[in-house]
């Protein structure tokens, strides 16, 4: 009897365990991957914002700041989804035209730009869709508010919920945790 409690008890433990990632994932977030291609992609443009020109493997914040952007991402398109909080591609536009026009009246400047922080354009466009993704979350979450306190309050009890209840949706896999994102820890498939 003692034997079969124990193994009732132990049981949720062992079927909780995350599997190993598949071939090419270095997370993953509601069962959505974070692809291996993408963390390369963003590597270079986190090392060009930081001034590093260090190897990532070797240097534990460029790969945390990377693991943690890709994650976020993740972590805000899925609370959007939960909300059917869309953003029109229309919209996008818009704010990224604006936001390149008081950012680099020429042209010319722009493009260099684009060359030395190593982002494309497409790169800018996808931080736009979440930044603007990420505003409409937040604005609904404070929205029953009527005071500036009672915003924060709101605000703050949000980010809480959020970062709980996705974190526990996070798997990283070793050698890509970002502390504060990874619910649980995995290896990566070979």
């Amino acid at each position: 009897m003692l034997a079969l409690s124990a193994t009732l008890l132990l049981a949720p433990i062992a079927h909780a365990q995350a599997p190993p990632l598949a071939a090419g994932e270095i997370a993953r977030v509601a069962g959505a991957p974070v692809l291996k291609t993408d963390y390369d992609h963003w590597v270079p443009i986190a090392q060009a914002s930081a001034g590093d020109t260090v190897d990532p493997a070797m240097d534990g914040d460029v790969r945390t700041q990377v693991v943690h952007l890709l994650i976020s991402f993740k972590w805000i398109e899925g609370e959007a989804a939960r909300h059917d909080i869309t953003v029109k591609p229309g919209a996008v536009y818009t704010r990224y035209q604006r936001e390149k026009r008081r950012s680099f009246p020429r042209e010319a400047d722009f493009q260099r730009f684009l060359q030395t922080s190593h982002q494309t354009v497409a790169d800018l466009k996808a931080r736009v869709r979440v930044d603007l993704l990420a505003e409409r979350i937040q604005a609904k979450a404070v929205a029953r508010a009527e005071t500036r306190r009672g915003r924060e309050r709101l605000l703050a009890r949000f980010v809480k919920r959020f970062s709980r209840r996705w974190r526990a949706q996070t798997v990283c896999g070793e050698g890509f945790v970002s502390e504060n994102d990874c619910g649980t820890v995995v290896p990566l498939s070979t």
